[in-house]
Formats: C-alpha cells, sequence, structure tokens
C-alpha cells in the first residue's frame, strides 16, 4: 500500500493474477484511515481478464498524512 500526499495507491503482489481479496480489504481500510470520504471515486487498472492489478484514491484525501514509523 502506497499512501502518498492526495493520493492512496494499492497494487497487488501478482501482477498476472490480480488483487487478493486481503490486499482490496488492506486498500480500503487504509482508505478509511485517511478519511478519504465514502463517494470518492475508484481508480483501476485491470488485467485482461479484469482481475484488479492497482487501485487508486485521490478525491478528499489529506495532502499531509503522517507515516506510522515516524511517531
Amino acid at each position: 500500500m502506497l499512501i502518498i500526499p492526495g493520493s492512496i495507491v494499492g497494487v497487488a503482489a501478482d501482477q498476472k493474477h490480480g488483487m487478493t481479496l486481503g490486499e482490496l480489504a488492506a486498500f480500503v481500510q487504509a482508505a478509511y484511515k485517511e478519511d478519504a470520504p465514502t463517494d470518492a471515486v475508484v481508480e483501476c487498472i485491470a488485467t485482461w481478464r479484469n482481475s484488479i492489478k492497482r487501485l487508486k484514491v485521490s478525491q478528499g484525501v489529506k495532502e499531509e498524512t503522517t507515516n506510522e514509523h515516524e511517531k
């Protein structure tokens, strides 16, 4: 999971087969943790089999985030 100022990006570990349910759940949890609104649009890049390769939310995500490891 990548959390960069202004967006949250989830990338499947296996780019050929796509994102797992656990990876999808982690993406959603990260989005909620960063206060992304529930009506934010999710951008998706899929494999040719329509499996999720990459997800991104940028609408409504805080520009400045704090990294848990910096505390």
